[in-house]
């Protein structure tokens, strides 16, 4: 064999075995991420935090079922929304992409000093802005860097544009 096809069937091999850690790593997040997570995160911003927490399962046929209850505290005053959201997810290498297909925000309640009262219409506009920030925030597909996954946990950070 002359020195040109052993380099072509080096390159060759090693192309195909670089093909098969990439698949194999991805067939693992795969699995790994198929399941019910639980998540909370939490944003504070000119005195008004955000409390959202998360049930999310993932499907292998690659949707994901959202449920979310965000609570937003503005001093003594905190109003609850419901979020459920349909996903379409997948991996590649070590990100994870996810589309939204649909949500549907549902007001839940406003409390006072602790006490629910009822103001439908505060309600009800308090929940549009929260409907209305997340489907400007999820217009187009979604990409986490894998951090770390395993049956307990899974740690992932938003890639920006330029997939980092």
């Amino acid at each position: 064999m002359n020195l040109i096809n052993k380099k072509f069937l080096l390159t060759f091999l090693l192309s195909f075995l670089l093909i098969g850690i990439v698949y194999s790593q991805t067939n693992y997040y795969q699995t790994q991420m198929v399941g019910r997570w639980y998540k909370k995160t939490e944003l504070e911003k000119s005195g008004i935090k955000i409390t959202s927490i998360y049930v999310q399962e993932f499907f292998p046929n690659g949707t994901i079922s959202d449920q979310a209850q965000n609570l937003i505290t503005m001093g003594s005053t905190q109003v609850s929304c419901l979020i459920n959201t349909a996903w379409n997810w997948s991996v590649t290498g070590d990100t994870l992409y996810q589309t939204r297909v649909s949500s549907l925000v549902v007001p839940d309640f406003i409390k006072e000093n602790g006490r629910k009262i009822n103001d439908p219409q505060r309600l009800s506009d308090t929940c549009n802005v929260i409907r209305q920030t997340a489907e400007e925030d999820n217009l187009t597909t979604t990409a986490f860097k894998i951090i770390q996954i395993n049956d307990k946990v899974n740690v992932y950070q938003s890639r920006d544009s330029k997939g980092n």
